[in-house]
């Protein structure tokens, strides 16, 4: 189901109010294309619960809809803006803005044993480091 759509629940009407009918498992393959969008509201409850800013970023960096039109560096400017803008909504904890370093666990964070940023480079971090060839040849 594309993103976007609108996925009826059938309701029922009783003494107790308006309740949904529980329609059983989803197919495999509509589940696949939600599960992006779970994770992105994983992430963002787990930052909530435990007060992590980090959490709410890398929610950002995973959705679908944010990362198919912004860049990694355009999603964590997009972040520290949104927190500034809108951090006396947001936990205590929540309203740090973050270097674009600190995406990576444990890093500058003054955590214990904490390794190095070279030791615990990041997947970006190899991406920026190993950008793709724009050599379209095939190889054998």
């Amino acid at each position: 189901m594309p993103t976007g759509c609108v996925v009826e629940v059938p309701p029922a009407v009783g003494a107790r109010g308006v309740e949904p009918v529980p329609r059983g498992s989803l197919p495999v393959q509509a589940a696949a294309v939600d599960r992006p969008h779970v994770s992105v509201a994983e992430l963002t409850v787990e930052a909530a619960r435990t007060g992590e800013p980090r959490l709410l970023r890398q929610a950002v960096l995973v959705d679908p809809d944010a990362s198919s039109t912004l860049t990694p560096e355009q999603i964590r400017a997009v972040g520290n803006d949104l927190v500034v803008a809108h951090g006396d909504l947001l936990p205590e904890p929540l309203r740090e803005t973050l270097p674009p370093n600190a995406l990576r666990p444990d890093h500058d964070r003054g955590v214990p044993g904490a390794r190095p940023p070279t030791a615990s480079a990041g997947l970006e971090d190899r991406a920026a480091a190993n950008p793709p060839s724009t050599d379209r040849r095939r190889t054998p």
